[in-house]
């Protein structure tokens, strides 16, 4: 099914194991074979050089030789426009790229320029902060100054992009974020990328940050035609941007899409399986939201109580929806508590969806038993983001 998918956005959502690099393989020849599409007007995108070569392997054994799809990472992807386009920004196409060790090295005659001593500011935090910053797309004079901490990284940030623009470099964030840049404002060179691919597939697109999200949605967004696999269950790179979001909205982005999941496992043994989804139930909230057949015990609490500081544990907010997914009383003391505290953790936990949810109770109002916790309907939203269960009372 998800080979012979017509046209439109499609949603493949696939466990480990489930065959999903044979199913994109498949999917690019039949579009190739079967439907006539040209080899260069089909973009796939990884996010690995592995991954890619694999990919293009397969192809080339089913296909034979001859023109290949464009298959590349998402930096590969950009350093090929960047090279032909970035003349636009009125940058050189003759640009170098700075790897980790030249990285280091600029940021510390950066701190070194503005007199922040390196005990005050390592120069791997303002590394750092200048890659978070790019991952969210976030250019120097956007950066929040709020506290002490981010004005010096914001500081350190606007010299080093300095200095990488005199020495005509990129580091690898800068290849990205230039060429959402050069599409959003030059959209003459946009029209020449998105005419060209009729169809856009990515893998792992739960490991995608809010740039690469951006980027793909920018090349699809002429003929739609946009294809992303990936496993709500597998996202393992927050710490360096990605937004699970992404995936967990796709439907929202693109209300016509097509979902496909692919569940059954290829790869592993039984035992395994069981082992393996025991940890991830017991991981976080995604599984949590959609666990099936938990039922209340004599040692359950029949309500449980979420207070109003604006404070909470993660694992007390995961233990929460399972127990009232299973039918205990919720009682919000606090259901309008918000705090900025629970957005990074909440959407690095993947419920973006719920926080948009603008559903309200009065205090201490209790939901009907056995009203579900779901992305569609949430008791008292306002208090699970923001509030800390205090406390369980058994009635």
């Amino acid at each position: 099914q998800a080979v012979l998918h017509g046209d439109g956005p499609l949603l493949i959502l696939a466990g480990a194991g489930s065959g999903k690099t044979r199913t994109l393989t498949y999917r690019v020849a039949h579009l190739i074979d079967a439907r006539g599409v040209a080899p260069w007007r089909i973009l796939a995108v990884t996010f690995t050089n592995k991954a890619a070569g694999e990919l293009r392997d397969r192809l080339q054994r089913l296909l034979g030789a001859g023109e290949s799809p464009w298959v590349a990472t998402f930096h590969s992807t950009c350093v090929r426009i960047l090279r032909r386009e970035i003349g636009a920004l009125g940058r050189g196409t003759n640009f170098v790229i700075y790897d980790e060790q030249d990285q280091d090295r600029l940021v510390r005659e950066c701190l070194r320029d503005l007199d922040i001593p390196e005990q005050v500011l390592a120069p791997r935090a303002a590394a750092a902060y200048i890659d978070a910053a790019k991952n969210r797309g976030v250019r120097p004079d956007a950066c929040d100054r709020n506290t002490v901490w981010d004005a010096r990284g914001a500081d350190v940030y606007a010299r080093y992009q300095a200095k990488l623009h005199r020495a005509n470099a990129l580091d690898f964030g800068d290849l990205l974020v230039e060429t959402v840049r050069l599409f959003e404002e030059h959209p003459d060179v946009l029209d020449r990328y998105r005419d060209r691919f009729l169809h856009v597939l990515v893998d792992e697109y739960q490991d995608t940050n809010r740039v690469q999200y951006r980027l793909t949605n920018l090349l699809a967004s002429r003929h739609r035609n946009l294809v992303v696999v990936g496993d709500d269950d597998q996202s393992i790179y927050r710490w360096r941007g990605a937004e699970i979001a992404n995936i967990l909205d796709f439907e929202r982005d693109y209300p016509d899409a097509v979902v496909i999941r692919l569940e059954q496992n290829y790869r592993s043994t039984v035992p395994i399986l069981a082992a393996a989804n025991a940890v991830i139930g017991e991981a976080g909230l995604t599984t949590a939201l959609h666990a099936a057949g938990y039922t209340l015990t004599d040692r359950d609490p029949d309500y449980v109580v979420l207070g109003e500081t604006r404070t909470y544990s993660f694992e007390r907010i995961t233990q929460a929806i399972r127990l009232v997914s299973a039918g205990a009383r919720f009682i919000a003391t606090n259901p309008d508590a918000t705090g900025p505290s629970a957005e990074g953790p909440m959407l690095g936990a993947g419920v973006s969806r719920i926080a948009s949810y603008q559903r309200r109770v009065k205090p201490s109002q209790v939901a009907p038993k056995r009203e579900a916790i779901t992305v569609a309907t949430l008791p008292a939203m306002k208090a699970v983001v923001a509030g800390e269960m205090v406390g369980t009372v058994k009635i």
